[in-house]
């Protein structure tokens, strides 16, 4: 039996016409479907070296090395070497062999290395990978470092460097990668933030409450702090408080680390060291009572040693401008008002104190 093509006139059998049919559909799926890409280019949180770190991106001081070349990538702009930078700057080993450093490779060599490649929730300085198909089925693949993860929104952040591009920071998503290259290693499950019991006076012993720790076995290091810097040598769980820490807020740092595990460091609310007190004794005035004679402060034994004594005389109990010499010299606005003089001592670490005078009786 034969078909009639009626565009041509021309009588085809049966057989050839169901082929030439059949012929026809795989050529228009192939023509008008277009093959899916992976991999959903977000839009960058900020491009190149500088606009990154105005916004508070950083790159781990890549920016001043970046034309090196690290794991014998290529130097400049790309993605492969600017990820074993932040792999030798980690202290990673490393695990892409010479002559397989495109970006595709990575997660066959990773696997190669001995290191877990998944496609599971990743952690904050994994590897993220992307193959070829990843990419859309071209290309040199892609890798970049995970900076951040949203596991909610199922979304991972990455800073990462590009081939004839620049470094920028992105969102991408976690369904979409080939693998987490695992070179992160897991958080402490249980680190607690310490808290401080003792007496928060000079003289006083602090002791460093440090909480449990998670797994067994995690080794804890202290480190106190006096308004936040460290205060050198105090390295034990105790801490006896000194003269130079009054006035100032004393914590403490401590840090676990087991291997395995990303050490980890936690702080203390701090403490309020009060200031100390000096002895001050109240100040007695010498001198002859009489308009043009001079009066003489007499500030007493202050203690301890060091204490900075400064004079404000005071007429009828008000201050006399300029009159802040250990002396003062009677002028005739003095004449029938009484005349003190208030002496005030500081030092580091002390309380700043006062004392005033009796007041003499009327100027003559």
């Amino acid at each position: 039996m034969t078909i009639v093509d009626r565009r041509a006139g021309i009588r085809l059998p049966r057989a050839l016409a169901a082929l030439l049919a059949t012929l026809a559909l795989v050529v228009s799926s192939l023509v008008f479907v277009a093959p899916a890409q992976a991999i959903t280019w977000g839009p960058k949180l900020c491009d190149g070296f500088a606009a990154c770190a105005a916004k508070g991106y950083g790159n781990a001081g890549y920016q001043s090395v970046y034309k090196q070349s690290f794991w014998n990538m290529y130097g400049g702009h790309n993605c492969t070497n600017y990820v074993a930078y932040r792999m030798q700057k980690a202290g990673i080993p490393r695990f892409v062999r010479v002559g397989y450093g495109n970006a595709y490779q990575w997660g066959a060599e990773a696997k190669a290395a001995g290191l877990a490649v998944d496609k599971g929730t990743p952690r904050v300085g994994d590897v993220a990978w992307w193959d070829r198909a990843a990419i859309g089925g071209s290309g040199l693949g892609h890798v970049a470092y995970v900076e951040k993860v949203d596991v909610r929104a199922g979304t991972f952040t990455v800073s990462e460097d590009n081939y004839s591009s620049d470094f920028d920071w992105r969102v991408y998503r976690i369904s979409e990668v080939s693998g987490f290259i695992r070179v992160a290693k897991p958080s402490l499950p249980a680190s607690p933030i310490p808290t401080v019991s003792g007496s928060a006076v000079v003289g006083g012993t602090l002791t460093a409450r440090p909480g449990t720790w998670a797994p067994t076995g995690v080794a804890l290091t202290y480190r106190w702090l006096r308004n936040g810097a460290a205060i050198s040598g105090a390295t034990k769980s105790t801490y006896r408080v000194v003269t130079a820490d009054a006035g100032t807020k004393v914590s403490v740092q401590v840090t676990g680390a087991k291997a395995g595990y990303t050490t980890t460091t936690r702080r203390s609310a701090a403490v309020s060291v009060p200031l100390l007190a000096m002895s001050a004794p109240v100040p007695t005035i010498t001198g002859t009572l009489r308009v043009g004679s001079t009066l003489t402060a007499n500030p007493g034994a202050w203690a301890p040693s060091g204490v900075v004594l400064t004079y404000q005389w005071l007429r009828a109990g008000q201050p006399i401008a300029g009159a802040t010499a250990r002396t003062y010299r009677l002028a005739a606005a003095d004449k029938g008002k009484a005349i003190s003089v208030r002496v005030t001592g500081k030092k580091a670490n002390y309380a700043t104190t006062a004392r005033t005078s009796k007041a003499t009786a009327a100027i003559r």
